[in-house]
């Protein structure tokens, strides 16, 4: 609000601290919810990196889901790949707790 913003220019804040301490604070919430859905979308990301590489050259381009799947449907290894997806679960439900 600019009510908040000349208040704080009358207490003598320079453009940082207006920054920081009056439009930040403002703005955090959608911050928030973009970090999170920023970071879901790039774990969750399989198509591209998979039908342009299919995993790369010496595995350079594996992502922790291509990784998954490499395990589970590549290599038959099912449990490996299932306690990969319930980690990757967990740190995507505590990204958005």
């Amino acid at each position: 609000p600019d009510q908040l913003l000349r208040a704080a220019r009358v207490d003598g804040a320079n453009a940082w601290q207006l920054f920081w301490h009056v439009t930040f604070p403002h703005l955090r919430n959608v911050s928030t919810v973009t970090i999170i859905l920023l970071a879901v979308a790039n774990f969750n990301s399989f198509i591209i990196p998979w039908i342009m590489t299919g995993g790369g050259p010496s595995n350079a381009s594996h992502i922790w889901i291509t990784n998954i799947y490499e395990l589970a449907l590549g290599r038959q290894r099912w449990g490996v790949a299932s306690a990969y997806s319930v980690l990757l679960f967990l740190i995507l439900m505590s990204l958005g707790y």
